[in-house]
Parts: structure tokens; C-alpha cells; sequence
């Protein structure tokens, strides 16, 4: 059952803090999940390089 009578400027008035409060913690989770992603992409492990090295457009290998 819906309520009879229903104000909806009221009920923004006096809902806006509640409101707000979701926005902030939605903002809040954003920028926590954005600093975390960014760590792990510049805390990654990178790959070294193989244990042979081709000389481009020379044909020789090298040995580590």
C-alpha cells in the first residue's frame, strides 16, 4: 500500500543528508578502488627480458 499522502519536496528536504551521505560513500569506494588498481598496475611484475638476446638486424645471439 502506498501512502496517501505523499509530499515529495518534503521528503526530499528531509532525506537530503542520508542522500548525500551515499553519494560521499560511493565517491569514497571510487577513489579507493582507483588507488588500489593503480598500485597494483605500478607494483606489478614486469617481465626481465628472456634468457637469450637476439641482436636486431644482426642475426647474432648473445648469452647472458
Amino acid at each position: 500500500m502506498s501512502a496517501p499522502d505523499t509530499n515529495v519536496k518534503t521528503q526530499e528536504t528531509r532525506h537530503r543528508p542520508a542522500l548525500a551521505g551515499i553519494k560521499l560513500s560511493l565517491a569514497v569506494a571510487a577513489a579507493l578502488f582507483l588507488g588500489w588498481f593503480g598500485w597494483v598496475v605500478i607494483s606489478g611484475d614486469a617481465p626481465e627480458g628472456a634468457e637469450v638476446q637476439v641482436q636486431p638486424g644482426v642475426g647474432t645471439v648473445e648469452a647472458d
